[in-house]
């Protein structure tokens, strides 16, 4: 594969990683970055250039990761739509509605979501099981997303909610509608908690904290013939209890399902990469920004939280 040329906005806590990444999968990589800490990541992690503005990046360039803040995903993703090359923006595309249906009008065939929980192994995994029915159809989904306190410039639902709704977009092909949301504030009145229900067949429990010390990634599929449960991102098995729950724990040994444990990251620029190399399309488009979006944004309307 020939080398590519790839700007990435913002090189942040999360940012680096990217353009680690990227560097692995042997990418040229011109990073945006104003502040004195993102320069020195950038430099660190060895990035081609590293220049102020959108405007100082080449026209040369064949794609682009936006890392910026979430808050700024509309304004930075809208000004590199003209450049008409790909675009992957990390999660959510935008904080509202309105704005994905901006971003849809111009660009939206060129716009992808770092959705990276759709690549990891174990909910692939899991997924495959409910597309061929192995275990029978799944008859309840349950998501939690627990830890203690956000470092992000959006609150902790904002931040959660996108990878939990991801996943169940991924094991299901759509989001059912939201059913039920009830939110936690803290003292403060900011949004730290929600619990909700998508759907009903199968229902999708949602539990999403960030007043837990007990930090948890968890996904359980009930299946009609069997228990499928993912209960740690860096596993190296999925974990299949075959019954149906009124039989004795022993009757039936569990099943150890081995998965990669690459890292979900890693995956999903290389699907990027792959992209602009003339290969598929990374698998969160526009569509999945609009439902992962306007999910959240139901949710949180349903919890009493303000939009953003």
């Amino acid at each position: 594969m020939r080398q590519l040329a790839i700007g990435l906005l913002g090189c942040g806590r999360w940012g680096r990683y990217i353009l680690r990444d990227l560097r692995i999968l042997g990418c040229e990589v011109w990073v945006v970055a104003r502040d004195a800490a993102s320069i020195a990541r950038a430099k660190e992690s060895r990035a081609a250039e590293i220049v102020p503005r959108i405007e100082d990046l080449p026209e040369r360039l064949e794609g682009y990761v936006v890392a910026v803040p979430a808050t700024a995903h509309f304004e930075v993703t809208a000004a590199l739509a003209p450049r008409g090359r790909p675009i992957f923006v990390e999660k959510p595309l935008a904080l509202s509605v309105a704005d994905v249906e901006r971003l849809d009008a111009l660009a939206g065939e060129q716009i992808f979501v770092m959705h990276k929980w759709r690549y990891h192994p174990g909910v692939e995994a899991i997924a495959a099981m409910v597309g061929t029915g192995t275990y029978g159809c799944a008859l309840h989904v349950g998501i939690e997303f627990s830890g203690w306190g956000c470092n992000h410039e959006v609150d902790p639902v904002w931040v959660l909610a996108p990878h939990v709704l991801s996943i169940a977009l991924h094991l299901l092909g759509n989001l059912p509608p939201a059913r039920f949301a009830s939110g936690e504030r803290n003292a403060r009145g900011v949004p730290v908690g929600l619990r909700a229900v998508l759907g009903d067949m199968p229902p999708v429990d949602i539990t999403i904290e960030s007043r837990n010390p007990r930090r948890r990634r968890h996904l359980r599929v009930a299946f009609e013939s069997a228990v499928a449960i993912l209960d740690d991102p860096y596993a190296d098995h999925v974990l299949v209890q075959p019954g149906d729950g009124t039989e004795a724990m022993d009757s039936e040994a569990p099943i150890e399902i081995p998965i990669s444990t690459e890292f979900p990251l890693l995956r999903e620029l290389r699907a990027f990469v792959a992209h602009l190399q003339g290969g598929p399309a990374p698998i969160s488009g526009i569509e999945s920004a609009r439902q992962c979006v306007g999910t959240t944004c139901a949710l949180r309307e349903m919890a009493g939280f303000s939009p953003l």
